[in-house]
């Protein structure tokens, strides 16, 4: 049996350390893209921080950090920060995770990592004619990690380049677009602003404070109030009687672009209800309105 051993103390031209590739307009390795595509949460009394990271703020409160290279990327999981999104381009995406694994096989971080193999093999062919001599592939320090380098090659002996691609075609599709459409549930976002008109009011309330400033609130209003120093809720003052009124909603996108113009690349997620009741037409303009003004955004289903 005829065994391709893809890690740094093996082929290292199978190894994501010594193989390159070039996205958004940068050339690095694919395990240095991989984890830079990461967003740690900060902890405002002890921010850990390297000169080229990137700190993600809103009015002056932490909301995330952007390693540097792969290196700070373990040393902030090491010293105990969460990584609560990810950045992948000018899309900031949820983690898709479930219990006992850290990510789920069609998470997007994991779907990046496919297609940047998938680009790196584009122009190193003669890789993908190189391991269809060989039987088994190996990679001893996958741990955890759904679908590591030694899995890839595996796939692309058996499909070739397509069946590697078909595996983040979701992610593929997203990066084409403006504005994201994703199927994931909104209140398990950890990162940003989740923006909705009343669906998160059971499971995000806001606080006794806040009750004379939402009893004054008037269509065409936002209300914003941190959950934690990670994320925010922003209620929309944009429906009656469960159906949207498209002049309130078009203030409160015109208002969000406001608060998204102070927090740099932090993300808004609206929640799709946000659009229940309006005509094609009305939504078609609004859409185009937060196409154009909110970056980055997305839709939840």
């Amino acid at each position: 049996m005829k065994v391709l051993e893809c890690h740094s103390k093996g082929d290292t031209r199978f190894s994501p350390f010594f193989s390159d590739v070039s996205v958004f307009g940068q050339k690095k390795s694919i395990e240095n893209h991989y984890h830079c595509a990461k967003v740690f949460e900060v902890y405002p009394e002890n921010i850990f921080r390297r000169p080229q990271s990137n700190i993600i703020s809103y009015n002056g409160f932490n909301h995330g950090i952007i390693p540097g290279d792969w290196r700070e990327s373990k040393a902030l999981s090491k010293a105990g920060h969460q990584q609560v999104a990810w950045k992948i381009g000018n899309i900031i995406l949820p983690i898709r995770s479930s219990e006992g694994k850290r990510y789920e096989l069609n998470d997007f971080g994991v779907q990046f990592y496919i297609l940047l193999w998938y680009k790196h093999l584009m122009l190193n062919k003669w890789k993908i004619e190189y391991v269809k001599q060989f039987d088994e592939f190996r990679d001893p320090f996958k741990g955890t990690f759904p679908f590591c380098q030694a899995e890839v090659m595996k796939l692309v002996k058996e499909k070739g380049l397509p069946g590697l691609k078909e595996m983040a075609d979701e992610l593929w599709q997203l990066m084409g677009m403006d504005m994201p459409i994703i199927d994931y549930p909104i209140e398990q976002i950890q990162y940003g602003f989740v923006a909705d008109a009343g669906y998160l009011s059971a499971l995000y309330p806001f606080p006794k404070s806040y009750a004379e400033s939402l009893q004054n609130a008037e269509l065409g209003d936002v209300r914003i109030f941190g959950i934690n120093c990670n994320l925010s809720r922003i209620k929309l003052f944009s429906q009656v009687d469960g159906k949207t009124d498209a002049d309130a909603l078009r203030k409160c996108v015109v208002k969000m672009i406001d608060v998204q113009s102070q927090s740099q690349l932090t993300p808004i997620y609206l929640h799709h209800t946000i659009f229940d009741g309006l005509n094609p037409d009305d939504k078609s303009q609004i859409l185009s309105l937060i196409e154009n003004h909110l970056l980055p955004v997305t839709i939840v289903k």
